[in-house]
């Protein structure tokens, strides 16, 4: 895959993301993907995937800024850095605005691993 083509990829993705349009999201994904969060934790597949967004939307409202996109020349790496700002979704409690990456891996034109940290990571 070009650099072209994985910077659009991941900006597609991304926009998706920031659009709550999971289905757009999703079909950047593998079937197969393997998200892993700063958590620890591992899920498999776009559905466990899908399954992550709703619970997520139902815990906060957010948005991904200042989004800056890097490729590696390999054609099976990019990483994204931004700012995620957000809310609880129930309006109680405190905004935030940290910084953030998504790192992922590649493959036949589609994201295979996505690694996620975020600056509230350190603090779960």
């Amino acid at each position: 895959m070009t650099a072209e083509d994985m910077d659009a990829l991941v900006r597609r993705f991304v926009v998706a993301l920031n659009a709550t349009d999971w289905d757009a999201a999703l079909a950047c994904l593998d079937d197969d993907v393997a998200i892993d969060r700063g958590t620890g934790e591992r899920s498999i597949g776009r559905e466990a995937f899908r399954d992550s967004l709703a619970a997520e939307a139902r815990r906060v409202r957010s948005s991904i800024g200042d989004l800056v996109v890097m490729v590696a020349l390999d054609g099976a790496h990019a990483a994204a850095e931004f700012t995620l700002r957000g809310e609880p979704a129930d309006g109680q409690g405190r905004s935030f605005s940290v910084p953030a990456g998504l790192f992922f891996e590649i493959a036949d034109g589609r994201i295979a691993r996505i690694s996620a940290r975020r600056g509230l990571d350190a603090a779960h």
